[in-house]
This record gives C-alpha cells, sequence and structure tokens, in this order.
C-alpha cells in the first residue's frame, strides 16, 4: 500500500497499523499546537485537545477528497484543515461577541404568530421535539447535562458553577456538545 494510502486511512482511524496512526496523532497535535499559540483569541474558546478533535471530524469529511501524491503535501493539506478548522472557530468567537442578546428565546422570524397556529404547525412541532429529544437522548452524559441547562436559559458563570467546572470549561463543553448535536442531527 502507498504512503499516502496509509495516511489517509491514519487521518479516518482505520488500519491495523498502530504505530503509524499513533505518529499521524503526534503530528495532527503538533499542527494544533503550532497553529494555537498560548496568546491566540481561540485559546478563550477551546484548548487544543478540542481544535484537534474538530480538527479529526473535519479531516474525516474532507481526506476522501485529497489527491496529492506526496507525504508533504498530504501534510500540507492536514495543516490546510487545521487553519481553516481554527478560522471557523475563530469567526464563531468574534460572532459570540458581537452577539447582544443571547439568553432570548430561539424563534424564526418566519413563525406565524401563536394564535395562527393550526393543527399542521403543532404537529410538526411535536415531532420535531421528539426528534431532538431522541437526538439529545444518544448524546453522552455530559452533553445532555450541559444541552439542558443551555435551554433552560442558564448563565455561562451559573452553567459553571452547577457543573463544577470553569466559566471557560463549561464554555469548551456547550461548544463540544453543541457541535456534537450538529453533527448528531445531520445539520450544517
Amino acid at each position: 500500500m502507498a504512503v499516502i494510502e496509509q495516511w489517509v486511512r491514519a487521518a479516518k482511524g482505520e488500519g491495523d497499523d498502530i504505530a503509524l496512526r499513533n505518529e499521524f496523532e503526534r503530528r495532527l497535535m503538533s499542527l494544533v499546537r503550532k497553529h494555537l499559540p498560548t496568546t491566540d483569541l481561540v485559546r478563550a474558546h477551546m484548548d487544543s485537545q478540542d481544535l484537534r478533535s474538530t480538527v479529526q471530524c473535519a479531516l474525516l469529511k474532507d481526506v476522501d477528497g485529497f489527491r496529492g501524491t506526496t507525504e508533504a503535501s498530504f501534510w500540507a493539506f492536514v495543516e490546510s484543515v487545521v487553519v481553516n478548522t481554527k478560522m471557523v472557530v475563530l469567526r464563531g468567537a468574534v460572532a459570540d461577541k458581537r452577539s447582544v442578546t443571547r439568553t432570548q428565546p430561539l424563534t424564526r422570524s418566519d413563525d406565524p404568530p401563536t394564535e395562527a397556529r393550526g393543527p399542521a404547525t403543532e404537529t410538526m412541532e411535536r415531532d420535531d421535539v421528539v426528534r431532538l429529544k431522541s437526538i439529545v437522548a444518544r448524546l453522552p452524559d455530559t452533553h445532555r447535562e450541559v444541552l439542558e441547562l443551555f435551554a433552560e436559559g442558564v448563565s455561562g458563570p451559573a452553567m459553571a458553577e452547577r457543573l463544577g467546572v470553569t466559566p471557560v470549561a463549561a464554555r469548551q463543553r456547550l461548544a463540544r456538545a453543541l457541535f456534537a448535536l450538529r453533527e448528531a442531527s445531520g445539520a450544517s
């Protein structure tokens, strides 16, 4: 098997070569740390382990599109995924800072007024709630716990206190839980 194919399989977590998968993990973590210095704004929202996990999810989606022929081109591709993922996180961090009202209920502007809802709308809403509860039930306990607090409208500091963690750790848990929920629901 060609070296490139082995690296792609390692990126997917496939194959029997544990040493190669460990080497892939080591190199990936090195790239993540290179692009996430301690002074980085993204650090306020996620640590290197979180970014590595997010990068691995992105790699699972993108690695089949890799068309390079050398090991150097493979690692350049992986590094570009690290940088792009970091930028997505950074854009989210900036958007969070710009958000003035975070505790408003989640409603869509195209929702009809409550008094205009008919049986069809109520049925669709019930179906959506059942589907969402089913998805959330399949998530790990730590994700469910933080999502429940978020749904209750608990503030960040209060959420951290109830979880027994720092506010930064609470935000990280919430980010991971929302990402997992988005992935499990198939939303983009």
